[in-house]
């Protein structure tokens, strides 16, 4: 009987350890199936990000040509307005030209004309 025993003994052994080894097996299993899960939304969430990175590039290119265009059209205004502030400086100077005053000279009420004033100056001289 001693070996009907130690059959029955390793029975009992063998189904622990079966078990023993299914449940270990289930553990496993339910991890490599939440692995795989997040396997799946982290490339999901990659692809995403990688979709939303290349529409940032696109933009990004967009927007530096835009850039160049405004900077050319700025530097192209900037040179207008400096073209023009040296045309109205001498506009204005030349408009000058013909107001002199002299100190001494009275001045007469009324306005003066062109041939008073040239009489009274050539009289001064």
């Amino acid at each position: 009987m001693e070996i009907e025993a130690i059959k029955v003994l390793l029975e009992a052994q063998n189904n622990s350890f079966k078990s023993a080894l299914d449940f270990i097996v289930e553990q496993l299993n339910s991890r490599i199936k939440a692995t795989e899960e997040t396997v799946r939304d982290l490339t999901r969430s990659l692809e995403f990000s990688q979709a939303e990175v290349k529409d940032l590039q696109s933009q990004v290119i967009e927007l530096v040509k835009k850039d160049n265009i405004n900077k050319d059209i700025m530097e192209t205004l900037k040179r207008k307005i400096c073209e023009l502030e040296q045309r109205s400086n001498y506009q204005e100077d030349y408009n000058r030209r013909c107001n002199l005053r002299f100190s001494g000279v009275p001045e007469q009420r009324g306005g003066e004309t062109w041939e008073v004033t040239a009489n009274t100056v050539t009289k001064l001289l």
